[in-house]
């Protein structure tokens, strides 16, 4: 295994930017996953360190490699494709044992390393099978398996699980995460479902045209994100962006939301005085806003606001309401025993320890600035 370091590194095609100034480091053994927007540069990442793209700019270090000069085969790295990209002539056995041979190992190397990835993916009595013949998660499992094999240094997956259906996905995510703490591996997983992301990694690196917006663990970019970007783009449902501005009341402050106005936690306040009387945006999440006469929490009444129910989602353990307050849309998670129903009014809370205030003009998490009394 080893650390990859991406420093200062760009990419271009022609005048596109496509990478703008990348700098990333991913530790020994660690899982790492770069999520964002279709086209914001997660696969042309992958594809710079496999070797498969050169750098414009910067440098990439696997290990203490230098690996821009290192060709593609000899850079340790084993990538995994969306499209599996298993030999469809080949059997399941052949095409685990495709890259040994080619690295001309010994035939009982080779043997031995087939039974050790068949007991580690769960493929016996599959090895005499053609891929036409596997479901979308066996072939999956022999696109890993193939890579394994090879004991790569860094194992890249590019958006390997998105063929499969919800149900497979779940499972083959709780896979991952086994082969991932039994061998160890350094992984780099790009993905755009940031669901997969959040239960998948050590670390996730959310990519935003180019350009790296937050590295955290994924509590810290789901509870702390930097930027509306972030907020918006981690969590399911996601979180409610309401223009409001900053307003004084009796020596506290508020945040105006127009049909009602919430308190700003002691803690804060300081951090939100320089946007007295500012425009900025209020972000909540639909799980920290709760019904009033069904929350337990002593919060103030002040956060609280009667909305109009539009739409009701049950999830079985939940609900999704989409509602209304006053004309901004809002969404909530409710208990499933909760009533709610279209047409009726309901009232809400905001929880507004776990809120965000928004800079509008930069889009900055003014309580995640260096200066902010947040607390964790």
């Amino acid at each position: 295994m080893a650390t990859v370091i991406f420093k200062n590194v760009c990419k271009r095609f022609g005048n596109t930017k496509v990478i703008q100034n990348l700098n990333l480091t991913v530790e020994d053994g660690e899982f790492v996953t770069l999520v964002g927007p279709s086209g914001c540069g997660k696969t042309t990442t992958l594809r710079m360190l496999a070797g498969l793209e050169e750098t414009t700019e910067g440098d990439i270090y696997i290990g203490d490699v230098h690996a821009n000069p290192v060709p593609p085969q000899k850079r340790g790295i084993a990538m995994v494709f969306q499209s599996y990209a298993l030999f469809p002539h080949m059997t399941v056995a052949e095409n685990i044992a495709f890259g040994l041979k080619l690295k001309k190992s010994p035939r009982d190397a080779i043997l031995a390393k087939i039974d050790w990835a068949v007991e580690l993916l769960n493929l016996h009595k599959l090895e005499g099978r053609l891929p036409r013949d596997l479901s979308g998660g066996q072939r999956q499992r022999v696109a890993l398996a193939r890579a394994l094999v090879l004991e790569p240094k860094v194992l890249l997956l590019d958006e390997p699980l998105s063929n499969l259906d919800a149900t497979l996905r779940l499972r083959m995510r709780a896979e991952l995460k086994r082969i991932h703490r039994r061998l160890k591996s350094t992984i780099l997983y790009v993905t755009h479902d940031q669901v997969e992301a959040m239960s998948l990694s050590d670390r996730i690196a959310i990519m935003e045209e180019g350009k790296l917006s937050q590295v955290g663990t994924p509590l810290d970019v789901y509870s702390k994100p930097d930027n509306m970007f972030v907020a918006g783009f981690i969590g399911s449902p996601s979180i409610n962006l309401i223009p409001a501005s900053i307003r004084e009341n009796d020596g506290g402050l508020i945040i105006d939301l127009g049909p009602c106005q919430c308190g700003i936690p002691e803690p804060w306040r300081e951090t939100c005085r320089p946007y007295r009387d500012r425009e900025v945006v209020f972000g909540i999440r639909p799980e920290h806003i709760h019904r009033r006469d069904s929350y337990a929490a002593d919060l103030p009444d002040i956060n609280s606001v009667d909305v109009m129910v539009e739409v009701v989602e049950p999830l079985g353990d939940r609900n999704i309401v989409e509602a209304r307050m006053d004309g901004i849309a809002l969404t909530l998670v409710t208990e499933a025993t909760a009533e709610a129903a279209p047409g009726r009014s309901m009232p809400v809370i905001f929880d507004m320890d776990r809120a965000h205030i928004f800079d509008s003009d930069t889009g900055e998490n003014i309580l995640c600035l260096p200066e902010s009394g947040r607390v964790s």
